[in-house]
């Protein structure tokens, strides 16, 4: 198993999105390597930059309600038509769940289909409308059973939260699948982290830290973060929790870790995002919460952050993406809200730029 990608701060900083009218039906190309990182500064933790975030214009979101995946601008707001949909039957989408792009600007989308295969759809960049996927891993040797939440590493390595026991009755365990670069098809992955000693349940989301520690969530049971060294695999115990009354974690869905060690939880049980210190173990409690009936927080699942250090959330309980300045804690109002008729918004679960 490999190690995480390393970010470094830029030169020069992009101003605070200012939020006007999108529009347009022009697909663009993020450019970028490690869209889940968070990048922040202690110990404020307020958010500074990242370069991979740097020349996006858009984000985009997996919306498991519409088989769609859509995408707009760092300026959108209000109920906006979104710039760029991927929707169809030649795209393969079912039930899409997470997003991830490679360096190349390739999405990487997840697909647990309550009947039928799960599979990794994979679009080039600047894909729009009814597109085929590029590549695609499904198929019984692959040990897709509960795709979900998607990791790459500098290498290129795909790691796949496999969370059996969100998606099926019986089965398998929940597992970490690795699958090599340029994975396709019917293929088994390099390596798998599942077994009784490891722990994993309700292992909707996963992350690594700069020291290739694997962080994953676990919302069944006592719901928290596990985390194992690096290159853990097969049945092999945490090295570490996150879990207890003190975190405020409630139904976990996402977890990020930013350039400094600090650790993001999306609650959905709890509407809240909370934020850990680098090296955070045991029954802690946040240095940060965000939440209360302002934030607009609603089943949040996914979250990432703009070159300027605003966060934005996917709630898929309310079909919207809200959008917090940097270092936001408290019950405080988001800058902007992405909802309506008019966004193509229904369940949206995945989230990145």
């Amino acid at each position: 198993m490999r190690f995480a990608k390393l970010l470094a701060l830029p030169t020069t900083l992009l101003g605070a999105a200012v939020i006007g009218c999108g529009g347009g039906n022009v697909a663009l190309t993020p450019q970028h390597s490690a869209p889940t990182k968070a990048p922040t500064t202690t110990p404020t933790m307020m958010p500074s930059v990242t370069p991979s975030m740097v020349a996006s214009p858009l984000y985009y979101t997996t919306d498991a309600g519409s088989n769609a995946l859509t995408a707009y601008r760092l300026t959108a707001n209000g109920n906006i038509a979104p710039t760029v949909t991927i929707a169809g039957s030649n795209t393969g989408l079912a039930y899409p769940r997470r997003i991830e792009f490679d360096a190349s600007g390739t999405a990487y989308v997840s697909n647990a289909p309550a009947s039928g295969p799960h599979a990794i759809t994979e679009y080039s960049s600047g894909s729009n409308g009814n597109v085929s996927p590029v590549r695609t891993i499904s198929g019984s040797n692959t040990g897709l059973t509960g795709a979900d939440g998607l990791f790459l590493n500098a290498s290129g390595d795909l790691y796949v939260a496999n969370c059996v026991t969100c998606f099926q009755s019986s089965g398998t365990a929940d597992a970490v699948l690795e699958f090599a670069p340029g994975a396709n098809g019917n293929v088994a992955p390099i390596a798998t982290l599942s077994g009784p000693n490891t722990g994993l349940a309700g292992t909707t989301n996963l992350t690594f830290d700069a020291a290739g520690d694997l962080l994953t969530t676990s919302a069944t049971g006592s719901p928290g973060i596990l985390i194992f060294a690096p290159g853990a695999t097969g049945n092999v115990a945490p090295t570490g929790t996150i879990s207890g009354s003190n975190t405020g974690i409630n139904g976990p869905e996402c977890v990020v870790v930013d350039t400094t060690g600090a650790i993001y939880v999306c609650n959905s049980g709890a509407n809240t995002i909370t934020v850990y210190a680098a090296g955070s173990q045991g029954n802690v409690a946040p240095v940060r919460t965000l939440g209360g009936s302002n934030t607009l927080l609603a089943g949040p699942t996914q979250l990432a952050f703009d070159a300027a250090g605003n966060m934005y959330v996917a709630n898929s309980g309310s079909a919207s993406l809200t959008v917090y300045a940097p270092g936001a804690s408290g019950n405080q109002v988001p800058l902007f809200t992405v909802t309506g008729s008019s966004t193509g918004l229904n369940i949206p679960i995945g989230l990145a730029l």
